[in-house]
């Protein structure tokens, strides 16, 4: 009776393999008449050829043998600033590998392989229980990702911190906070009617995010990761359901398996894409800020100002009064954060006065010279 049992998941495991040969390409690849034993995969890992290790990673996944972890985490080491497309593949396989068998190399690791597949790297982060490296690891990679692509790394590794309510992530928002005055001088009868726009400047995208398909002979199926973000508009699809990190701009990711030998014909990050504003914005660093605070008021990015034209002296004044608005609003903000212990009073102490832009729209019909803003 055992014997038949084990004759027909061979002739099963046969049939899987046959099945699946066609859709390699025809790519020579490591044979077995079943799926292979440990020692099989563990011999392709333990190669010299970077092919090899390729499908050592490959069938890693495809058996869920998680007690190549060790193996894996060397061939990483050894690959990963590689510039040759076998060491791409190496790392591709090794980290799909990772993935697959809910596994994960060092932190170390990750923040070193991070700037090659972001992607991967920030999957398998996320996957890592909160702590003071993992904590410490984003926090640094957080200020790489500003203004790169379109922000979902950046997103990402934000969502992560607020999770973890990790030490640093507020002083890391603040940093670059700039809030905006806007005022409009108008003729005293006409204010009412006056009314200001607050909204940014529109964004757009733009850029090359895919690559020329090369061809790798011998290499496995290849498996491509991309992150994406979540949106809650019906009228906007959501190509992945597979969660990286849920937040104010939550973010999942797609895995896709190109063709075997060839190499990735997409990016697997967004750095090949531009967008403008750049990201994080104003609106980004006080979205999250609010979040660390459960919903508590944070200052808004603009303060709008209708200010009828009644002589200079008047008009400074109304300068002055919006400045300290500002002012107070920001430090209501610093003294949230630390009741609810996410900044320290050495934080707290590096941002005393906020960066404060006063920009000024005049509708008045006769337009005689404003006093500087800027300098009071």
């Amino acid at each position: 009776m055992r014997s038949a049992r084990l004759l027909q998941m061979k002739a099963a495991a046969i049939a899987i393999l046959t099945f699946l040969l066609p859709m390699f390409g025809g790519v020579q690849q490591p044979q077995f008449e079943s799926m292979p034993t440990p020692a099989q995969v563990r011999a392709l890992l333990q190669s010299d050829d970077p092919k090899s290790k390729s499908w050592g990673a490959w069938w890693t996944a495809q058996a869920q043998m998680r007690q190549m972890e060790p193996l894996l985490q060397k061939n990483l080491e050894q690959h990963y600033q590689g510039k040759t497309l076998l060491d791409e593949a190496v790392v591709d396989q090794t980290l799909d590998a990772y993935i697959q068998i809910s596994g994960s190399p060092t932190v170390d690791l990750l923040k070193a392989v991070f700037s090659r597949r972001p992607s991967q790297s920030l999957i398998l982060l996320s996957r890592i229980p909160a702590s003071p490296s993992v904590d410490s690891a984003l926090l640094e990679l957080l200020l790489t990702q500003e203004g790169r692509g379109t922000g979902v790394e950046w997103y990402a590794m934000a969502d992560l911190l607020l999770a973890h309510r990790a030490q640093g992530f507020a002083a890391s928002l603040l940093r670059n906070i700039k809030l905006t005055g806007r005022i409009t001088v108008c003729d005293p009868s006409d204010c009412e009617k006056m009314m200001l726009s607050v909204s940014g400047p529109p964004m757009g995208v733009g850029g090359e995010g895919m690559l020329p398909v090369v061809s790798v002979p011998g290499a496995p199926p290849w498996p491509i990761y991309t992150l994406r973000r979540v949106f809650d508009h019906q009228a906007i699809p959501s190509f992945s359901t597979t969660i990286v990190a849920s937040g104010p701009v939550t973010i999942a990711y797609n895995r896709r398996v190109g063709a075997a030998g060839s190499s990735p014909s997409e990016q697997q990050s967004s750095y090949g894409w531009q967008v403008v504003p750049r990201i994080p914005t104003v609106a980004d660093r006080l979205k999250y800020l609010s979040a660390l605070l459960s919903l508590a008021n944070v200052p808004d990015e603009f303060e709008v100002r209708s200010v009828p034209w009644m002589g200079t002296d008047n008009f400074i004044a109304e300068i002055a009064r919006l400045r300290e608005n500002i002012r107070q609003k920001h430090t209501t903000l610093l003294q949230l954060l630390r009741a609810n212990g996410v900044l320290s009073a050495q934080e707290a102490a590096d941002f005393p006065e906020p960066l404060i832009e006063i920009s000024v729209s005049d509708v008045r019909e006769v337009k005689t010279p404003l006093p500087d803003v800027q300098s009071r």
